[in-house]
């Protein structure tokens, strides 16, 4: 800028808007006439711009990978979803006669469910959950090595805060009933040793993996 522009200090206080109401009336004066100015303001204004979207994107990611961070997994419940045939082996879906419902019904009588399979070292460890309308869960687990249920397998559930409960798994799977909402873990043992884990909330949403 030339010595008769508009001075350096006046320049930054009216990109950052902190200029006072004399200096704007001066400044703007001179940008109406002056164009070598005029463009340094919109060139800066634009750069100011970008450098704070620049700035908000990237503190968003930084979020959202946080909440990744925070939340590995994430299963919403299925109204209705069909069974593994491992749960239910007789069950039919092509033949099943479904109820006529209007679309006024809002029965609560609908199960949700939620289907998880999870490879634990060599074993390759099933879940299936189902909430009733009270809202209790009820869980089927099953471990299979080489599509075979898997021999000496101890299947535990932990709530946070209390005991475990113990299943020994026999052919189709163990079940774990009437559990409430809250923080829970599943661990797989074979021949007194732990193979693996899977820690969750269970709550109205869904099954937040941990």
């Amino acid at each position: 800028m030339k010595s008769s522009c508009i001075n350096i200090d006046q320049f930054i206080a009216y990109i950052n808007k902190t200029i006072s109401p004399k200096d704007r009336v001066t400044v703007e004066k001179h940008l109406s006439h002056c164009d070598k100015c005029l463009e340094m303001v919109s060139l800066t204004s634009q750069l100011v711009k970008e450098t704070i979207q620049f700035q908000s994107a990237q503190k968003a990611k930084a979020c959202i990978e946080k909440v990744k961070e925070t939340v590995k997994d994430f299963y919403e419940w299925a109204i209705d979803q069909i069974p593994p045939l491992w749960v239910e082996p007789a069950f039919q879906p092509a033949l099943a006669l479904v109820p006529v419902r209007s679309d006024n019904d809002h029965s609560s009588s609908q199960m949700q469910n939620i289907y998880i399979k999870r490879r634990m070292h060599h074993l390759s460890t099933e879940m299936f959950f189902e909430q009733s309308g009270t809202g209790l869960i009820s869980i089927r687990i099953r471990a299979t090595h080489h599509n075979e249920i898997a021999k000496q397998v101890f299947i535990y559930m932990e709530a946070q805060g209390k005991g475990r409960s113990a299943r020994m798994l026999k052919s189709p799977y163990v079940s774990f009933d009437d559990i409430p909402f809250g923080l829970y873990c599943i661990y797989i043992e074979q021949n007194n040793e732990e193979k693996g884990a899977f820690c969750f909330e269970v709550n109205n949403n869904g099954i937040y993996g941990k």
